[in-house]
């Protein structure tokens, strides 16, 4: 993975889409307060976090001008075999010898306390 590609700019581009697909939603005759979100695997975990911080500074920082008051607030959120906590993972694969997985969380994170700041272990789990 290249440098910079990891957090923030990863969520800032997850954050980002919501953000143009509501401001844009007329368009396509769609309602933007129904809009949902989708998530897979290892970096399923940015798609709920930007929901549950649809306006936090550190995701926003991509601007959209001419719609500056649309978050990325969503209807809803499914999660796929998502790692939400990834700093719990990053704990298991160095307790189970994963060296491979460790290097690349730490690679795409930049250290744990980029990986803790940036978990949604907080979570309301519907089953």
């Amino acid at each position: 993975m290249d440098e910079g590609m990891g957090p923030p700019a990863s969520i800032e581009d997850v954050d980002f889409g919501p953000r143009w697909v509501k401001a844009n939603a007329a368009e396509w005759n769609a309602v933007a307060s129904s809009l949902g979100g989708i998530d897979f695997s290892s970096d399923g975990h940015q798609v709920m976090l930007s929901a549950m911080r649809p306006r936090d500074r550190m995701f926003t920082a991509t601007p959209l001008p001419e719609h500056a008051g649309v978050d990325a607030s969503l209807k809803y959120v499914v999660g796929c075999w998502p790692i939400f906590d990834p700093y719990a993972r990053y704990l298991f694969a160095q307790d189970a010898g994963k060296d491979g997985l460790v290097k690349s969380t730490e690679r795409f994170f930049g250290g744990v306390e980029q990986m803790r700041e940036r978990e949604s272990s907080g979570v309301a789990w519907a089953w």
